[in-house]
């Protein structure tokens, strides 16, 4: 199978097939403009009126982060086809679209790593980006322009690895250094990855629940809405 000049592995193609049988409208996949900001941060959506699925895919990348992005994108198309949850917070309030948007990424994420996982797909380069991501964003000034963001942004990132990293030691060891050093931050994570444990990501349910949850304890109540089974309800 060819997918914009890439021959996919026998194992990708499999994946592929069996995830695009589960879904209901059409998959369109065409490259993606690197210098388009927009396709870089939402290379997958679907679209309303033509009622088709969206994927861009960089083409310059090595075969094997080519065949993961299809994969992750694809199943990114199932957890819409699914029903999966959103949470958007007030446009007017900036502090709060991104913590919420983190939120919404950490627990749909949390479910693609389990999905791959369960597919046998497995790439150290995503560990190492997400762990390369927090370092930078702590090496940032956002803790001086704003602690509690910068405790609530972080933690999320903390809690992400937590769940998907291989070595989760090395989560635990800076989890450790945040106790000491960070107490406030510290506790976001331990009620975040509380949350998480009781409720799941693998159920929309589940994800629902997490979503709110957490919002809740980082103070977004009144703040965001979940879009969940066609409503949308004020936290």
């Amino acid at each position: 199978m060819v997918i914009l000049d890439k021959i996919l592995s026998e194992k990708t193609e499999g994946i592929y097939k069996e995830i695009e049988e589960k879904l209901t409208s059409p998959v369109i996949i065409s490259r993606m403009n690197t210098e388009d900001q927009k396709e870089m941060m939402q290379p997958c959506y679907f679209d309303g009126k033509k009622k088709e699925y969206v994927i861009k895919l960089d083409t310059d990348l090595a075969d094997n982060l080519f065949e993961n992005a299809l994969i992750r994108n694809m199943i990114y198309c199932l957890q819409m086809e699914e029903g999966s949850p959103i949470l958007e917070a007030n446009p007017n309030d900036h502090n709060a679209v991104n913590v919420a948007a983190m939120i919404n990424s950490v627990i749909l994420d949390i479910n693609l790593e389990q999905r791959l996982k369960a597919y046998e797909v497995i790439l150290d380069e995503i560990d190492n980006m997400r762990m390369g991501d927090l370092f930078m964003f702590l090496r940032g000034d956002m803790s001086e322009v704003n602690r509690d963001i910068y405790n609530k942004m972080a933690s999320l990132q903390v809690v992400l690895l937590y769940f998907t990293a291989e070595k989760r030691e090395n989560v635990e060891q800076i989890m450790e250094t945040f106790e000491l050093s960070d107490p406030d931050l510290y506790g976001y994570i331990q009620k975040s990855i509380e949350i998480i444990e009781k409720y799941g990501c693998d159920t929309v349910r589940g994800q629902m629940r997490c979503m709110r949850k957490i919002a809740l304890a980082m103070d977004l109540k009144d703040k965001a809405k979940v879009f969940y089974e066609g409503k949308a309800t004020l936290l």
